[in-house]
């Protein structure tokens, strides 16, 4: 699965932080999985899409806290 359309959309904006919200279970975080997975794919970070789902995993914050996400943020920097 990849979500070229959506990934495309909020990259070309120029987007480096996306927020999903939504119910547990409602798919945001296969979404969001995808989404970074398509960007690696694209800047040529990764070879493969399974290389790039791999490596999305290990650049995204699954945190449940705002405290987690400021963390998370600083440490970006």
């Amino acid at each position: 699965m990849s979500c070229v359309w959506l990934s495309h959309t909020l990259l070309s904006d120029g987007y480096s932080i996306v927020v999903l919200l939504g119910e547990p279970g409602a798919g945001k975080t296969t979404a969001a999985l995808h989404i970074v997975a398509h960007d690696l794919l694209r800047r040529g970070v990764v070879k493969t899409y399974s290389e790039a789902l791999v490596e999305a995993s290990r650049r995204l914050f699954l945190g449940a806290t705002t405290e987690e996400f400021v963390e998370f943020l600083r440490a970006q920097v």
